[in-house]
């Protein structure tokens, strides 16, 4: 099992992980600017999952905080299943 990996960071195609880098900027800028709150527990499994979503994937949760994010942005609406 290899486990010396490298990534050829120029190379690395960005758009394969849109729904991660634009839930990601979603999320971080709303944990700035909305008072009180706090990253919970489950958060970071729910927002790493999001990164193995490739731009022919769609997209199921049933958590109502990442679904609206996903559903109110019209870059990335259409990864969601409703």
């Amino acid at each position: 099992m290899q486990t010396n990996y490298k990534i050829n960071w120029d190379k690395f195609d960005w758009s394969s992980i849109e729904l991660f880098m634009i839930v990601t900027e979603i999320y971080f800028k709303k944990l700035e600017t909305t008072k009180d709150m706090k990253v919970k527990g489950n958060d970071i499994v729910d927002w790493f999952n999001i990164m193995y979503v490739s731009q022919d994937d769609k997209y199921l949760t049933f958590d109502n905080k990442w679904r609206n994010y996903i559903l109110y942005d019209d870059r990335i609406k259409h990864y969601l299943i409703t």
